[in-house]
């Protein structure tokens, strides 16, 4: 016979977790910010990298400007145009990877997020260090994508670390008992 407790987690079958409702897998915090964070990326990535904004004459100009103005860094040739692309493009792939981590970090619980506690709360003082960034350089736009990325994983951060705490004062509470 089996005793089930509060603390305990029931066994998980060997196809993987188990069946969570559909609200709780795939609309919690960590997910939420996963789905901005993709439409965040495409817009940065499609809007600025891949294709130059046209702001209009004066903007067009200093894109030209950028294109023909070569400079030699530490023994390359290189155009501001250069740096700009390539910059943007390293920009693309830490929000592909920011993605990735909290569509896996929306798809634990948080018993399991809290072995992750450290990347959890990196990721959002990363987030949230960017909008003063953001607010100073931006616009509206990415100004909204990571001011609402950064309240929704912080939102999954306070979560989890009450969380994390109620689960001690259990354990404590167990063991003080037994």
């Amino acid at each position: 016979m089996s005793v089930t407790t509060p603390n305990t987690r029931p066994a998980v079958a060997a196809t993987g977790p188990a069946p969570q409702d559909v609200r709780a897998r795939y609309f919690n915090v960590y997910r939420l910010a996963a789905y901005f964070s993709v439409f965040y990326t495409l817009g940065h990535t499609l809007g600025a990298v891949v294709a130059t904004p046209n702001f209009g004459s004066e903007s067009d100009s200093v894109v030209s400007a950028m294109k023909s103005v070569h400079v030699v860094s530490q023994g390359f040739d290189c155009t501001w145009y250069g740096f700009y692309r390539g910059m943007g493009g390293i920009v693309s792939l830490f929000f592909i990877f920011s993605t990735v981590m909290t569509w896996h970090l929306g798809g634990m619980t948080a018993g399991d997020r809290r072995a992750f506690a450290s990347v959890t709360w990196a990721l959002f003082l990363t987030w949230a260090a960017s909008i003063s960034i953001v607010w100073a350089y931006f616009f509206s736009l990415p100004i909204f994508f990571s001011t609402v990325i950064t309240v929704l994983v912080g939102i999954g951060c306070i979560r989890d670390w009450k969380a994390g705490r109620k689960s001690t004062a259990g354990n404590t509470a167990n063991r003080q008992t037994t």
